[in-house]
């Protein structure tokens, strides 16, 4: 897998990805990046819109092998992760939740954000995640191979 700097737009302000953009990887698969919902700083009717787009997206797509549910690890599970979480559940949308931001805790919080979203959540696992040292990159990437090879497999 190779990084490439500056392919995704990004920014310190929540809410800037507002459609769906697909980013074709390795030419076998493809990520589909989508809104984000949580502390967007966007009109209530907009992010409804959001919410709109995002579970149309999900619903019923067979080619889906798993959605990263993003949180930030520095804070308590919100209501919309448990929501998108629960949606998930609901319709059997297989996923992998990350917490990004891990760089920003020291490494003893890390470990308590770790615990305490698996327990706020009801997950098994939480990959901690940090863009800007690498942070469980490795083990991301490695869990959705992992995933596409198995659903490569049962074809």
């Amino acid at each position: 897998m190779v990084s490439v700097k500056g392919l995704a737009r990004t920014s310190q302000t929540p809410g800037k990805t507002q459609t769906i953009n697909f980013f074709q990887v390795d030419q076998s698969f493809y990520l589909a990046d989508l809104p984000g919902y949580g502390f967007a700083k966007a009109p209530m009717t907009v992010r409804r819109q959001w919410q709109q787009l995002i579970e149309s997206y999900l619903a019923g797509r067979p080619v889906l092998r798993t959605v990263v549910l993003i949180v930030d690890a520095r804070h308590e599970p919100m209501a919309a992760d448990a929501q998108l979480k629960a949606w998930l559940d609901h319709y059997g949308v297989p996923y992998i939740m990350v917490a990004t931001k891990a760089d920003k805790l020291p490494y003893s919080r890390q470990l308590q954000a770790e615990k305490a979203l698996r327990a706020g959540f009801g997950v098994d696992r939480v990959v901690l995640y940090s863009a800007l040292n690498g942070t469980g990159r490795d083990a991301l990437w490695q869990i959705i191979r992992s995933r596409l090879h198995a659903s490569q497999s049962a074809s």
